[in-house]
């Protein structure tokens, strides 16, 4: 899509901005292939302390990767400059953008593990191929207007697709009740200092840092408490 529409400068600054965001979520494939195990034994011996611990851990695992999304966001020049050198430094809102795929993919350990738990996986296929699909209609529709801006888009709404579909599935064979309006206001917030620093006040990036610290703290503390009693 983006070389009929774009220049080939364009596909290596995309190329290398999904590369930073592929450094990221390999961390979190790390850290579901850690806790992963455990929730299993957990499973076997209470559903209901599983389904708490779930909640607990989607949490924290959303408030480190909403700040890894506020950092790589702040300093989107410096990452590129650093990894890419100076050829590549006109991002334009590419990493704000893709930078959202990182909270949601982080999202997906939590929203399988009821297609897992009760192994019931033969629809994630299908799910998968949906959207690629919406991936590929979406970005041809916005990569002309929008640029890469526009395929970039086009895989937030692709990812949010996958999510969607695989918690829908997941919570009618094991429902949790997640606690929504935290988890909202973790990314809402991560989201916002972003907006913040790209359309009001930029250059103060260490203030965005600690509000967004501030803001969690809190809820780090309690969310980890509540994760050592299981």
């Amino acid at each position: 899509i983006i070389l009929n529409y774009e220049s080939q400068y364009s596909l290596g600054l995309y190329s290398l901005i999904i590369s930073i965001m592929g450094i990221i979520i390999f961390l979190k494939d790390a850290i579901s292939k850690a806790w992963g195990p455990h929730v299993y034994r957990r499973f076997l011996v209470s559903e209901n302390e599983t389904k708490d611990m779930i909640d607990s851990f989607l949490s924290l695992t959303l408030i480190l990767f909403s700040f890894l999304y506020l950092i790589i966001s702040l300093y989107d020049i410096e990452l590129i400059q650093l990894i890419g050198g100076n050829e590549y430094m006109q991002t334009t809102k590419i990493v704000q953008i893709l930078g959202l795929t990182i909270i949601v993919t982080s999202m997906n350990q939590f929203f399988l593990l009821g297609m897992f738990l009760r192994e019931e996986t033969k629809k994630l296929p299908i799910y998968m191929l949906i959207s690629v699909i919406i991936n590929f209609i979406i970005g041809m529709i916005l990569v002309k207007p929008m640029g890469l801006d526009g395929v970039a888009l086009a895989t937030l709404v692709s990812n949010l697709s996958f999510l969607y579909f695989i918690n829908k599935k997941s919570q009618s064979l094991f429902f949790i009740q997640y606690s929504t309006l935290r988890n909202y206001n973790i990314v809402a917030t991560a989201i916002l200092l972003v907006l913040l620093d790209l359309f009001l006040w930029n250059n103060i990036n260490y203030v965005y840092i600690v509000i967004f610290l501030i803001i969690n703290y809190n809820k780090i503390k309690i969310l980890t408490v509540k994760l050592k009693r299981t």
